[in-house]
């Protein structure tokens, strides 16, 4: 009789650890992100957007998750939240604008110098960057480029404007450069993917004489566990 008594409570017990390990969620976030970097010999805009991914994974599956990560099968999304921002270097220095996307709008896209202006595909329509923020482009301008058809995905080496265009985002390799914006000002670019897998992590530093090293932008990729406040705040969850 004691004997079946001290095995219904350890049964009891563990079920109580069971349910509580299902109902307790470790907080995981991914950043998946990507860039443009336009210049000339006098200034830089880097276009960047970063979608943080967030996965509430309990204590009870995470072994299993974490099994099917290695098999290349991530678990399913939670939560998702969208920035993007246009950093603007100079000789001078760094001012970054942070754009509103409402709702589930894009980021605007296909980056173009043209004739002096940049344009992009903003929701369907072109628009051109006015500085500190994205403008409907003139009917003038979209007869001019004949509406989204002269935007380029590619990358573009020494326009006839003058203007350079390079796409930043992961890739299988290590991958480094640097480029000129100003007199005595570069930019250098280091992506790294120590893993050789769909992570890495992304730094553009200014580099100017006589100056200490100044970061422009960096973002970690790699999936990492964050506190319940820190996910909440970020995914402005309440």
């Amino acid at each position: 009789m004691l004997a079946s008594t001290r095995k219904f409570v350890w049964i009891l017990l563990l079920a109580g650890v069971v349910a509580l390990l299902a109902t307790i969620d470790i907080h995981v976030v991914r950043v998946d992100s990507g860039a443009y970097l336009l210049w000339n010999g006098n200034e830089a805009d880097l276009f960047v957007h970063s979608y943080h991914r967030g996965f509430r994974i309990s204590y009870l599956t995470y072994p299993w998750v974490v099994f099917k990560q290695y098999l290349n099968a991530p678990p399913q999304l939670d939560d998702e939240q969208l920035s993007a921002a246009v950093i603007h270097v100079t000789s001078s220095g760094i001012k970054r604008y942070d754009l509103d996307l409402p709702g589930d709008a894009l980021p605007p896209s296909l980056q173009t110098p043209f004739a002096g202006e940049i344009y992009a595909n903003c929701r369907g329509s072109l628009c051109r960057w006015a500085g500190t923020h994205f403008e409907p482009a003139s009917e003038e301008e979209k007869k001019k480029l004949d509406g989204l058809n002269r935007l380029v995905p590619n990358d573009i080496d020494g326009g006839a404007d003058g203007w350079s265009k390079r796409g930043i985002g992961c890739g299988l390799h290590d991958n480094q450069f640097s480029v000129e914006v100003a007199r005595e000002a570069t930019l250098h670019v280091d992506v790294k993917n120590a893993q050789k897998a769909a992570y890495c992590t992304v730094s553009v530093d200014l580099v100017r004489t006589g100056q200490a090293l100044e970061r422009v932008w960096y973002q970690d990729g790699y999936p990492k566990r964050v506190s319940k406040a820190e996910y909440q705040l970020l995914f402005r969850m309440h």
